[in-house]
């Protein structure tokens, strides 16, 4: 009887010892990232964001935030939709545009009045461009969005900007095991974003798969049949556009190169309306033109020459 209550007792200790290492950890990573030490506050920031079990992520709606990083500082305020746009009404007299994506939609790198969608409307006239975008998102996220919110503002073209990480993004809510509970236990505990981070997070193995490629294209296809006009706009990694960024290993850029050229081919073989950047940066591109130096989406010059090729599409 004694043994056992000296087992029960270091079990105790043993569970109470965890549990405090687990706080303690977790308060100095909370500390950290305040500080912005070792670049912590870069990595788990999740400012405007909170857990969705549908959509993987959703903006906090009213929320009021500071992006910060090295290059550039802005101030991200989120509508009433959970949206970072002017507040919008369902109705409109104006031709409609409704620009779906992930953190190149929201564009938090950028002022409000630099995004996109801000860009090409004021090159379009009598046309509004309504902002629907989450840092996170993949064209499955954005389909189900449209599908519950976005189909109200009734838009006369649908644009979807789709960065080649969204093959990871689509299947984020297929994780099972382990890698599914540290997912989703990252969205509220520091210590499991940064093991999410560490571990599971951009892998090539994760990301890049027959079936996430599979996935991503049922994924396009059906969000293809939403409007009479949708416009895919692919947008390519940095290194894709200027070699001397290219920041991960030859193994993980050769793969993400062949699924980058199985898509392309994929899409026109399944008469898909895209505007593919990756040329047309290549030909303009000196010295890293259009993304940010050290963060990794475009910059001012990489949204104008969109916008540009985008306002050539739609009135042409």
């Amino acid at each position: 009887m004694k043994n056992k209550e000296k087992y029960n007792l270091k079990a105790l200790l043993c569970v109470s010892i965890l549990l405090m290492s687990l706080l303690l950890t977790e308060s100095l990573l909370s500390l950290l990232c305040a500080k912005n030490l070792f670049n912590l506050k870069n990595i788990i920031n999740l400012d405007e964001r909170k857990v969705d079990q549908l959509l993987i992520y959703s903006n906090r709606a009213g929320s009021n935030s500071q992006y910060s990083r090295t290059e550039f500082s802005n101030n991200i305020v989120i509508n009433s939709k959970g949206m970072r746009d002017d507040e919008k009404n369902y109705s409109s007299s104006k031709y409609r545009i409704l620009v779906l994506g992930d953190s190149f939609v929201i564009g938090k790198f950028v002022p409000l009045n630099s995004t996109f969608q801000k860009l090409l409307e004021k090159r379009l006239n009598n046309t509004e461009v309504i902002s629907m975008g989450v840092s996170g998102w993949g064209t499955r996220s954005e389909r189900i969005y449209y599908a519950i919110e976005g189909y109200k503002y009734r838009p006369d073209m649908l644009i979807v900007l789709f960065h080649l990480n969204d093959f990871g993004n689509n299947i984020a809510t297929a994780r099972k095991g382990v890698s599914r509970m540290i997912f989703d236990c990252s969205h509220f505990s520091k210590i499991c974003y940064l093991v999410n981070w560490m571990f599971f997070q951009d892998k090539p193995n994760f990301e890049y798969t027959d079936d996430t490629f599979l996935t991503t294209i049922e994924e396009i296809a059906n969000m293809n049949k939403y409007n009479d006009d949708v416009l895919f706009i692919i947008i390519p990694y940095k290194f894709q556009v200027d070699g001397r960024t290219l920041n991960i290993g030859t193994a993980k850029y050769n793969i993400i190169d062949r699924y980058y050229k199985k898509l392309i081919k994929e899409l026109d073989e399944i008469n898909i309306n895209y505007i593919d950047l990756t040329e047309p940066y290549k030909q303009k591109n000196i010295n890293n033109t259009f993304f940010w130096d050290i963060d990794g989406h475009w910059n001012k010059a990489g949204i104008d020459y969109a916008v540009n090729l985008t306002y050539e599409y739609i009135t042409n």
